[in-house]
């Protein structure tokens, strides 16, 4: 019996250490932290009410109009006390003095850990309840031992057994069982969170319908858990960790776990040196924590909106207690009076102030200097080979992984960041600018497998054809430039979506380029698109001559590009007229290889002028090289319903066929004119018809 009393002294100073960092939450909904921009500057206005209840006592707890408090005697027994918010009326609830601690209270239900029933010399807890509507106390554990932390949603409750157990109680059925090892459970909506121990780095959720327990947040090597509350689908936590010279830091994050097999993480307050973080809160619109600033508890907010995060109170006593009823935040003055604080968000031009998320390290209790204000939006998930989405949810931008992308487990982070960096502007270049933010992708685990990158856009802020000359570049920090890697435009979710293959800085480009030749033309407005979207360059300063006869090396060279193939260059060019010194070699040498092009007789005849039918030959080709699929056979006859149908060289008509049924190809009436030289204006607008075909533009 020694023994296991020596171990309850020690479990108890270790619980009462941790106590007081325990916060209790009330969320309604959330949506991740993101800065505005520029241009919808936001400010949040407060209305005051002052009430006249007193916020006295000790673990002050507030569940709609009832709230209720710890009473502490000289002999150091507490009682419950309860009172009315809406009448002021207090009375006693529990008239036994008795050592109780961690008071919670859900609806008209009160909990608390009660040493009534305990030898001298024992350090056994029990867990009470008081019920409201009856006036009934009772005790409901069973089980005799070192219980605390009890938590309720209405319907069942839990707690913890000194760093061993997880108990879970039926509020109905009177019933009580084990359902996990660990400590500080917290419950919401029939799911229940815990960690293993408390300085352990990963979280565990317990479905209390289907019984079944996984473990969706893992930590990496060196963080923990500091403190988390949890209201059935998100955890809230003061995550525990070190920077570079091994100090200690702490950290605000919210997880959300609608997912579980890829929780998406959300970084309100970034690591910075120092613990002075504790009790935290959610409500419909806002989130509000309390930090130590000289000195003082002070309560801070974060409009998870806009990301705008300001500064609460700023009085002379600590805010030990803060409480969410919709967006009223439950504060105390200086005269210890429970206020009210309505908080509303309001359009407008900001004057001082800071949105967003800090991102770098402040001086704990100088909460301005810890606001920097670089990054918008910051989440986390570890994705496996069963795929999955890493998405930012206010700015809308995700990340798609494939089946079997990664062939582990790897940690992938997505940051969004609203003004792009100066040196990263600068690059950019000078027929081109900025739209949207700029995302930040890293994990280290290789990709067997493209992701897909999700970009969405306010096309109300852009001209009529704009859309179509944008572009997802990626920075290539060893060249020192941006690098345009294409994406194709989802008009059903106004998004540019994007392959890359691999972690770094991506950006949305708009690049305007037009030609003083093709003003009034019938394809102005394709040869600006490619043009935008480098698919084509012209042939002098201003000009494109587009009813100039198009070549067969431009117009490989054109697909080439568009396709971004790469050659694998030999000792012997493939023809014997495209030497290493022609300027289109390398492309060629592409199109060859990825079977998109034939020689004659060892010949490529590059200068000779393009006619439709080889044209369209080329495409079709390049239609199935993208799908990845043989060709695909098409029923000739089409070609009979034009005139000049027949006149279709033997080997083109499947491709003649094909691009028909297609609609690759359209005839001028009645004719194909197959054997029609192709003016380059025709083969952008060709070679852009292919490309949305195939999703590619």
């Amino acid at each position: 019996m020694m023994r296991r009393t020596e171990e309850g002294k020690k479990g108890w100073q270790y619980r009462l250490r941790m106590a007081a960092l325990c916060c209790a939450l009330t969320v309604a909904s959330w949506s991740v932290l993101a800065a505005p921009s520029a241009h919808a500057a936001v400010q949040i206005q407060t209305e005051d009410e002052v009430t006249k209840v007193d916020m006295q006592g000790g673990d002050i707890q507030i569940s709609g109009s009832n709230m209720v408090w710890f009473v502490t005697g000289a002999d150091t027994t507490r009682q419950v006390m309860y009172r009315d918010l809406k009448t002021n009326q207090s009375k006693l609830l529990t008239p036994v003095k008795s050592y109780k601690r961690e008071l919670s209270i859900h609806g008209d239900l009160i909990f608390w850990a009660d040493k009534r029933n305990t030898a001298p010399g024992e350090e056994d807890w029990d867990i009470y309840m008081f019920d409201l509507k009856t006036g009934k106390e009772t005790k409901i554990s069973k089980t005799v031992g070192h219980l605390g932390s009890p938590q309720s949603d209405g319907r069942y409750v839990v707690w913890g057994e000194s760093g061993h157990k997880v108990y879970l109680y039926d509020l109905k059925a009177g019933t009580e069982k084990v359902i996990g090892d660990g400590d500080y459970p917290k419950i919401a909506n029939d799911k229940v969170f815990f960690t293993k121990y408390w300085y352990q780095d990963a979280g565990y959720l317990y479905d209390v319908n289907t019984g079944a327990t996984t473990k969706v947040i893992v930590l990496d090597e060196g963080e923990a858990f500091r403190s988390y509350a949890f209201d059935g689908t998100r955890v809230l936590t003061f995550k525990r960790g070190s920077d570079e010279g091994g100090e200690d830091t702490t950290s605000v994050v919210l997880y959300d776990l609608k997912d579980m097999q890829t929780p998406q993480k959300m970084v309100l307050v970034p690591p910075f040196t120092g613990k002075n973080l504790s009790h935290a809160a959610l409500g419909d619109s806002y989130a509000a924590w309390t930090q130590y600033v000289d000195g003082v508890l002070q309560i801070f907010a974060g409009d998870m909106g806009t990301g705008k995060t300001w500064q609460v109170t700023s009085g002379k006593i600590n805010q030990k207690d803060l409480f969410f009823d919709g967006d009223r935040l439950l504060v105390m003055n200086d005269q210890k009076k429970l206020v009210y604080k309505t908080m509303t968000r309001q359009e407008g031009q900001e004057e001082g102030g800071t949105t967003g998320q800090s991102s770098t390290a402040g001086t704990p209790g100088s909460w301005n200097s810890v606001i920097s204000m670089e990054m918008d939006e910051l989440v986390e998930a570890e994705i496996g080979p069963d795929g999955g989405v890493l998405e930012a949810r206010k700015s809308g931008i995700s990340l798609n992984v494939p089946k079997y992308a990664f062939q582990e487990r790897s940690k992938l982070t997505l940051t969004v960041t609203t003004a792009w960096d100066k040196a990263l502007k600068q690059k950019v270049a000078a027929n081109s600018h900025p739209v949207g933010p700029v995302v930040k992708l890293s994990w280290k685990e290789a990709t067997v497998k493209p992701l897909t990158l999700h970009i969405p856009v306010d096309v109300s802020k852009m001209k009529p054809n704009q859309v179509s000359k944008l572009s997802v570049y990626a920075f290539d920090a060893s060249a020192g430039k941006w690098e345009d890697i294409g994406g194709r435009w989802d008009n059903e979710r106004k998004e540019m979506v994007a392959e890359i293959d691999g972690p770094g800085t991506y950006g949305l480009q708009l690049t305007d380029i037009t030609y003083s030749d093709i003003q009034g033309h019938w394809a102005k407005e394709a040869i600006e698109t490619a043009a935008a979207r480098h698919l084509v360059q012209g042939v002098s300063a201003g000009k494109f001559e587009p009813n100039a006869p198009l070549t067969r090396a431009q117009f490989v060279t054109m697909l080439s590009g568009a396709l971004k193939l790469q050659a694998l260059l030999g000792n012997e060019p493939s023809f014997v007229d495209v030497p290493k010194s022609h300027w289109s070699y390398v492309h060629v040498e592409a199109a060859v290889q990825a079977g998109l092009v034939q020689g004659d007789q060892g010949k490529f005849h590059p200068n000779e002028k393009l006619s439709r039918e080889a044209m369209t030959a080329m495409l079709v080709r390049a239609e199935a090289w993208l799908a990845g699929q043989p060709l695909k056979v098409t029923d000739e006859s089409i070609l009979d319903a034009y005139r000049d149908g027949a006149k279709v060289s033997a080997w083109a008509r499947p491709f003649m066929a094909s691009a028909l049924e297609r609609k690759l190809l359209t005839g001028e009436g009645m004719n194909i004119h197959p054997g029609q030289v192709s003016t380059r204006a025709q083969g952008v607008v060709m070679l852009l018809r292919m490309l949305q075909n195939q999703g590619k533009l």
